[in-house]
Protein backbone atom coordinates (compact mmCIF):
# COMPACT_ATOMS: atom_id res chain seq x y z
CA UNK A 1 0.00 0.00 0.00
CA UNK A 2 1.21 3.46 -0.90
CA UNK A 3 -0.29 6.86 -0.28
CA UNK A 4 -1.09 8.36 -4.25
CA UNK A 5 -3.50 11.42 -3.55
CA UNK A 6 -4.47 13.63 -0.57
CA UNK A 7 -6.36 16.76 -0.45
CA UNK A 8 -6.79 18.08 2.89
CA UNK A 9 -9.70 20.17 3.89
CA UNK A 10 -11.45 21.89 6.59
CA UNK A 11 -14.96 21.04 8.30
CA UNK A 12 -16.74 22.62 11.19
CA UNK A 13 -19.08 20.09 12.99
CA UNK A 14 -21.88 18.93 10.95
CA UNK A 15 -20.44 20.06 7.60
CA UNK A 16 -19.62 17.86 4.46
CA UNK A 17 -17.44 18.57 1.61
CA UNK A 18 -17.20 17.48 -1.54
CA UNK A 19 -13.67 16.20 -2.45
CA UNK A 20 -11.92 15.26 -5.86
CA UNK A 21 -8.65 13.35 -6.26
CA UNK A 22 -7.59 12.53 -9.50
CA UNK A 23 -5.46 9.28 -10.23
CA UNK A 24 -4.02 9.12 -13.44
CA UNK A 25 -1.73 6.15 -14.89
CA UNK A 26 1.60 7.43 -13.54
CA UNK A 27 -0.32 6.89 -9.65
CA UNK A 28 -0.36 3.26 -10.05
CA UNK A 29 3.42 2.98 -11.32
CA UNK A 30 6.37 1.07 -9.16
CA UNK A 31 10.22 1.20 -9.47
CA UNK A 32 11.85 -1.42 -11.50
CA UNK A 33 14.72 -0.15 -12.45
CA UNK A 34 12.58 2.33 -14.20
CA UNK A 35 8.46 3.11 -13.48
CA UNK A 36 6.71 0.92 -14.93
CA UNK A 37 2.68 -0.38 -14.95
CA UNK A 38 1.75 -3.94 -13.89
CA UNK A 39 -1.41 -5.22 -15.65
CA UNK A 40 -3.76 -6.28 -13.30
CA UNK A 41 -6.37 -4.95 -10.86
CA UNK A 42 -5.44 -2.48 -7.64
CA UNK A 43 -7.94 -1.62 -4.75
CA UNK A 44 -8.21 2.05 -4.10
CA UNK A 45 -9.01 2.69 -0.48
CA UNK A 46 -10.26 6.54 0.63
CA UNK A 47 -10.89 7.82 3.97
CA UNK A 48 -11.11 10.45 6.29
CA UNK A 49 -7.04 10.29 7.14
CA UNK A 50 -4.61 7.53 6.56
CA UNK A 51 -5.35 5.52 9.44
CA UNK A 52 -9.13 5.86 9.11
CA UNK A 53 -9.91 4.02 5.62
CA UNK A 54 -13.59 3.19 5.40
CA UNK A 55 -14.40 2.91 1.49
CA UNK A 56 -12.84 0.68 -0.90
CA UNK A 57 -13.03 0.62 -4.94
CA UNK A 58 -11.19 -1.15 -7.99
CA UNK A 59 -9.14 -0.19 -10.83
CA UNK A 60 -8.36 -2.43 -13.67
CA UNK A 61 -4.95 -1.97 -15.70
CA UNK A 62 -5.19 -3.24 -19.09
CA UNK A 63 -2.14 -5.12 -20.42
CA UNK A 64 -0.69 -2.63 -23.02
CA UNK A 65 -1.77 -0.16 -25.35
CA UNK A 66 -2.99 0.99 -28.25
CA UNK A 67 -0.18 1.68 -31.48
CA UNK A 68 -0.23 -1.43 -32.02
CA UNK A 69 1.88 -2.16 -28.54
CA UNK A 70 0.33 -5.19 -27.12
CA UNK A 71 1.06 -7.82 -24.63
CA UNK A 72 2.90 -6.83 -21.42
CA UNK A 73 5.73 -4.16 -21.09
CA UNK A 74 9.28 -5.29 -19.28
CA UNK A 75 11.22 -2.54 -18.67
CA UNK A 76 14.79 -2.62 -19.71
CA UNK A 77 17.65 -2.43 -17.60
CA UNK A 78 19.64 1.12 -18.40
CA UNK A 79 22.92 -0.01 -17.69
CA UNK A 80 25.31 0.92 -20.11
CA UNK A 81 22.96 3.33 -21.51
CA UNK A 82 23.95 6.97 -23.14
CA UNK A 83 22.43 10.08 -24.20
CA UNK A 84 22.51 12.97 -26.55
CA UNK A 85 20.39 15.73 -27.55
CA UNK A 86 19.93 18.38 -29.84
CA UNK A 87 19.80 21.28 -27.30
CA UNK A 88 20.79 21.17 -23.78
CA UNK A 89 20.19 23.69 -21.32
CA UNK A 90 22.97 24.27 -18.81
CA UNK A 91 23.44 21.68 -16.53
CA UNK A 92 20.33 19.58 -17.08
CA UNK A 93 22.25 17.29 -19.37
CA UNK A 94 21.49 14.67 -21.55
CA UNK A 95 22.91 11.38 -18.92
CA UNK A 96 20.15 12.53 -15.92
CA UNK A 97 16.89 11.13 -17.99
CA UNK A 98 18.75 7.83 -17.74
CA UNK A 99 19.87 8.44 -13.58
CA UNK A 100 17.11 7.08 -11.85
CA UNK A 101 15.88 10.05 -10.51
CA UNK A 102 13.11 12.00 -10.77
CA UNK A 103 14.37 15.04 -9.09
CA UNK A 104 17.02 15.46 -11.97
CA UNK A 105 16.24 16.45 -15.50
CA UNK A 106 17.34 16.45 -19.43
CA UNK A 107 16.02 20.40 -20.78
CA UNK A 108 16.65 21.96 -23.92
CA UNK A 109 16.67 25.47 -22.08
CA UNK A 110 14.51 26.93 -24.54
CA UNK A 111 11.12 26.94 -25.83
CA UNK A 112 10.05 23.17 -27.49
CA UNK A 113 9.56 24.44 -31.27
CA UNK A 114 9.77 21.43 -34.09
CA UNK A 115 13.26 19.44 -35.24
CA UNK A 116 14.25 18.85 -31.43
CA UNK A 117 16.01 15.81 -30.80
CA UNK A 118 16.68 12.95 -28.09
CA UNK A 119 18.98 10.48 -29.16
CA UNK A 120 19.49 6.77 -26.71
CA UNK A 121 22.16 4.49 -27.27
CA UNK A 122 20.85 1.42 -25.64
CA UNK A 123 24.71 -0.32 -26.25
CA UNK A 124 23.31 -3.28 -27.59
CA UNK A 125 20.30 -4.25 -29.75
CA UNK A 126 17.07 -4.76 -27.92
CA UNK A 127 13.79 -6.10 -28.98
CA UNK A 128 11.54 -2.86 -27.55
CA UNK A 129 8.02 -2.27 -27.99
CA UNK A 130 7.42 0.71 -26.01
CA UNK A 131 9.31 3.60 -24.58
CA UNK A 132 7.98 6.42 -22.01
CA UNK A 133 9.25 9.89 -21.66
CA UNK A 134 8.31 11.40 -18.09
CA UNK A 135 8.75 14.90 -17.29
CA UNK A 136 7.95 14.71 -13.57
CA UNK A 137 7.66 17.82 -11.81
CA UNK A 138 7.91 19.97 -14.66
CA UNK A 139 5.03 19.55 -15.74
CA UNK A 140 3.99 21.38 -18.95
CA UNK A 141 7.34 20.31 -20.53
CA UNK A 142 6.36 16.96 -21.95
CA UNK A 143 6.70 16.70 -26.00
CA UNK A 144 3.36 18.53 -26.96
CA UNK A 145 4.52 15.97 -30.78
CA UNK A 146 6.85 13.50 -31.43
CA UNK A 147 7.98 11.06 -33.62
CA UNK A 148 10.13 7.74 -32.88
CA UNK A 149 12.56 6.39 -35.28
CA UNK A 150 14.73 2.91 -34.31
CA UNK A 151 18.49 2.54 -35.73
CA UNK A 152 21.12 -0.63 -35.39
CA UNK A 153 23.63 1.65 -35.91
CA UNK A 154 22.52 5.26 -35.15
CA UNK A 155 23.03 6.35 -38.93
CA UNK A 156 20.60 4.90 -40.54
CA UNK A 157 16.91 5.50 -39.04
CA UNK A 158 13.73 3.81 -40.12
CA UNK A 159 10.85 5.82 -40.99
CA UNK A 160 8.57 6.73 -37.83
CA UNK A 161 7.55 3.82 -35.49
CA UNK A 162 5.26 6.11 -33.80
CA UNK A 163 3.72 9.46 -34.33
CA UNK A 164 1.63 11.07 -31.62
CA UNK A 165 0.82 14.10 -28.92
CA UNK A 166 1.80 14.33 -25.83
CA UNK A 167 -0.97 15.91 -23.05
CA UNK A 168 0.48 14.98 -19.53
CA UNK A 169 4.11 14.68 -17.88
CA UNK A 170 4.17 11.28 -18.31
CA UNK A 171 4.37 10.33 -22.48
CA UNK A 172 3.91 6.39 -23.05
CA UNK A 173 4.59 5.42 -26.95
CA UNK A 174 3.50 1.79 -27.79
CA UNK A 175 4.32 0.27 -30.92
CA UNK A 176 5.07 -2.76 -32.56
CA UNK A 177 8.08 -4.19 -31.28
CA UNK A 178 11.05 -3.62 -33.59
CA UNK A 179 15.13 -4.94 -32.85
CA UNK A 180 16.92 -1.56 -32.46
CA UNK A 181 20.09 -0.40 -30.53
CA UNK A 182 19.36 3.40 -30.78
CA UNK A 183 16.05 5.60 -30.06
CA UNK A 184 15.37 8.91 -31.51
CA UNK A 185 12.67 10.77 -30.89
CA UNK A 186 12.17 13.82 -32.58
CA UNK A 187 9.75 16.88 -30.85
CA UNK A 188 7.07 17.85 -32.84
CA UNK A 189 5.11 20.34 -31.50
CA UNK A 190 5.56 24.23 -30.09
CA UNK A 191 5.30 25.64 -26.79
CA UNK A 192 6.64 28.57 -24.66
CA UNK A 193 7.81 25.64 -22.17
CA UNK A 194 11.46 24.30 -22.47
CA UNK A 195 11.21 20.26 -23.68
CA UNK A 196 12.65 18.05 -20.39
CA UNK A 197 12.72 14.48 -19.52
CA UNK A 198 13.40 13.30 -16.05
CA UNK A 199 13.05 9.77 -16.84
CA UNK A 200 13.55 8.03 -20.20
CA UNK A 201 12.95 4.21 -20.14
CA UNK A 202 12.26 1.68 -23.24
CA UNK A 203 10.23 -1.44 -22.75
CA UNK A 204 10.09 -5.53 -24.13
Amino acid sequence: KSLRGFQRVNLNPGQSQHVSVTLNARSFQYWNNGWTNAAGTNTVYVGSSSRDIRLTGSTTIAAGGGGGGGGTHTVLSRTGWTASASATGGGDVPARMLDGDTGTRWSTGTPMVNGQTVTVDMGAAHSISQITMDSAGSTGDYAHGYSVALSSDGVNWSAPVATGTGTAPLVTVPFTAQSARYIRVTQTGSSSSWWSIAEFNAYT
